[in-house]
């Protein structure tokens, strides 16, 4: 390819590199195929775009494109796409790589032609050589799917993107990082426990599944009912592989397994056991598969309720809410689909995931539901008129439709846990106000709660 096929304006240089031709923009980055004058060669830079993010996300982003830098720099393998160099220019900061032409296996995947002429166990044989070097090096990638695999026309790949990637000593969970289709995710990522080189194995596996049956594995009707499929007891169905795959199944079976403990413990382990397979021979000790007794399967099949949870409003609930709780917000996010007649009662139930009321109101007003209870019922009946708390239910509905302008759809609930043990009205309103972002805003909502608990202006 030449030239800028996209008709918009290409940039000044980077640095050194010259940018020719657009190659792919997303939300906070956008790649250029460019030329290197030094050495002569078309490289691939990606920049990072920070206009659209406040100071904090754009430490966060800069982290990211660090990790990236330094995982890939670290990784010197054929089936991994390389790192150059790394910089700043325009006030934004930029990676330099291998340029690799080919498609992502993620539009191999959407092409059914295209699928069936891959040679699945030579993708796969690539795929865990390159994931055992990293490894090697100390480095678990942690977005293993395929669209961060590109094969070449000579049917080679190249694993890309390491910008999640753990790092030996790291500790660092930066907001977004488990955004995305879950479908290829391991059930620990979802759930926010403790990750190592299995979680990409996992991964690794699911693709294989996909390249053999054109769908992941725990591939559900929308995103909640992916991650409630992954997170629950019942196994990958191995049964859908059709022959001559069919050989594969007690493989995939373990490297699909929901423990950890269960998998292969190493990339090459498991290569190892899908060549014995593909060749007929019986496994050895080392990839025996053994069963393990399993409890009943406690979660009943999924149900989504009538009025089901749009895709839109359920990917920008997890993205908002994994900034306040991290990894665990997506089966947060799945649970309360599953159990949410309504969007304002999805927003609700996740707002109550949140450890205070000030960190529930943000969450609201950054998913957009800021008074969206002002006009509707509550979620949760207000308390009625009791000795115990001693206020009318006239006045505890108007205290509900103020802090439902500030709160949204928590309200309700913030009203009821303020009255519960019938303190005095100044704890009431301490309590109220609590979930105000700022010294002035609280104090104005006290003043308004004041006035409709007591009926007094």
């Amino acid at each position: 390819m030449s030239g800028n096929t996209s008709g918009q304006a290409l940039p000044a240089a980077f640095g050194r590199y010259t940018p020719v031709e657009l190659l792919g923009s997303g939300a906070f980055g956008t790649v250029y195929r460019a030329h290197d004058p030094l050495i002569g060669r078309f490289v691939a830079v990606k920049v990072m775009r920070l206009d659209a993010l406040d100071d904090e996300q754009k430490a966060d982003y800069r982290e990211r494109f660090r990790i990236e830098a330094t995982a890939g720099g670290r990784c010197q393998h054929p089936a991994i796409v390389g790192i150059f160099d790394a910089g700043e220019a325009h006030g934004e900061p930029f990676l330099v790589m291998e340029y690799v032409t080919g498609r992502s296996l993620a539009a191999i995947l959407a092409d059914p032609a295209a699928r069936h002429g891959l040679d699945a166990l030579a993708v796969m044989t690539e795929l865990l050589d390159a994931l055992g070097y990293a490894h090697a090096q100390g480095i678990i990638h942690r977005d293993i799917k395929p669209a961060n695999v590109i094969v070449t026309p000579q049917q080679r790949i190249k694993v890309a993107d390491f910008g999640i990637a753990r790092l030996d000593g790291g500790n660092m969970t930066l907001a977004g990082d488990m955004l995305g289709t879950p479908s290829y995710m391991a059930p620990e990522q979802a759930s926010g426990a403790a990750i190592d080189q299995r979680t990409d194995l996992f991964s690794a596996a699911a693709i294989f599944f996909a390249i053999l049956t054109g769908r992941p594995p725990f591939l559900g009707r929308n995103m909640a009912d992916t991650l409630v499929r992954l997170t629950n007891e019942t196994e990958a169905d191995v049964s859908a592989l059709a022959e001559p795959h069919a050989r594969f199944a007690p493989v995939l079976r373990q490297a699909l397994a929901k423990r950890p403990d269960q998998r292969f413990p190493d990339a090459k382990t498991f290569a190892d056991a899908l060549h014995q397979a593909a060749s007929g021979q019986p496994e050895d000790d080392r990839t025996r598969i053994i069963p393990a007794a399993r409890p009943p399967a406690k979660n009943p099949p999924v149900t989504m309720s009538p009025a089901a949870i749009p895709q839109d409003v359920i990917e920008r609930a997890a993205a908002e809410l994994a900034i306040h709780i991290g990894p665990i917000a997506r089966l947060q996010v799945a649970n309360a689909a599953r159990q949410a007649a309504s969007e304002a009662e999805f927003f609700a139930i996740l707002s109550q995931s949140l450890p205070d009321a000030r960190q529930a109101s943000r969450f609201l007003r950054a998913a957009g539901q800021t008074g969206t209870l002002a006009a509707t019922q509550p979620l949760t009946a207000p308390p009625q008129n009791s000795p115990a708390h001693g206020y009318a239910p006239h006045a505890i509905e108007a205290a509900r439709a103020i802090l439902a302008a500030h709160t949204g759809p928590i309200a309700s609930l913030l009203i009821s846990r303020a009255l519960a043990d019938a303190p005095p009205l100044d704890t009431v309103l301490d309590r109220l106000a609590a979930s105000a972002s700022s010294p002035t805003e609280a104090a104005n909502l006290r003043g308004q709660l004041h006035a409709a608990l007591t009926g007094k202006s």
